[in-house]
C-alpha cells in the first residue's frame, strides 16, 4: 500500500510541476503576444473606464466625456464640433484618436508619468491618474470668425502679426 502512495504522490508532484512549468510558459512568453491580439479588449476596457481630461480654448472647454454605462464607460463628446475639429481632432472607441487628441493622449487619458505625484504608487495600487486639461492658445472670436467665413469651402485661415512676424 505505502508503494502505491508513493507513487501516486510523485505522479501528483510531476503534475504540479507541468503547471507550474505551462503557467509561467504562458505569463513569461506568451503574454506580448496576447497583449497585443485584437481580440483582447482588456486595453480598451482600461483606456475608456475613466472620463478624459478636457481641451480648453480660451478656458472653456471644448470636450467632454459622457457617462454610458456600458463596458466602455467614457465616451468623448464635443461641444463646439465642427468648429474646433481641424484642431483636437476626435477620439473613438472605433477609431483611435488624431490630431491634438492624438498629440496629447498622454495627458488626456492621464497616462503621462507627468501627471502622477508618486510615479510608483500608481504601478503599486494598479490606480490611473485622472486625465489632464489640455489648455490651447486659440481665440475663440478668430475661429469662430475663421469658421463662418470659410462657410462650405475646404481652407484655412492664419492671423499674423504684421511687426511680430
Amino acid at each position: 500500500m505505502t508503494r502505491h502512495i508513493r507513487h501516486a504522490a510523485a505522479f501528483c508532484v510531476l503534475l504540479l510541476v507541468a503547471l507550474l512549468v505551462n503557467t509561467a510558459w504562458l505569463q513569461v512568453l506568451q503574454a506580448p503576444s496576447y497583449g497585443v491580439n485584437p481580440a483582447n479588449r482588456r486595453p480598451s476596457i482600461v483606456r475608456y473606464e475613466q472620463p478624459r481630461g478636457e481641451i480648453l480654448v480660451g478656458g472653456r472647454p471644448v470636450t467632454g466625456s459622457k457617462d454610458t454605462g456600458e463596458q466602455l464607460r467614457y465616451e468623448r463628446t464635443y461641444t463646439q464640433g465642427p468648429m474646433y475639429a481641424p484642431v483636437t481632432g476626435f477620439a473613438s472607441q472605433r477609431y483611435g484618436t488624431t490630431l491634438l487628441e492624438h498629440t496629447e493622449d498622454g495627458v488626456l487619458s492621464g497616462t503621462d508619468p507627468l501627471l502622477a505625484g508618486f510615479p510608483l504608487w500608481n504601478d503599486f495600487t494598479r490606480g490611473q491618474s485622472p486625465g489632464g486639461n489640455v489648455v490651447t492658445t486659440l481665440n475663440p472670436a478668430a475661429q469662430l470668425a475663421a469658421f463662418h467665413g470659410l462657410g462650405k469651402r475646404k481652407g484655412a485661415v492664419v492671423a499674423v502679426e504684421p511687426t511680430t512676424g
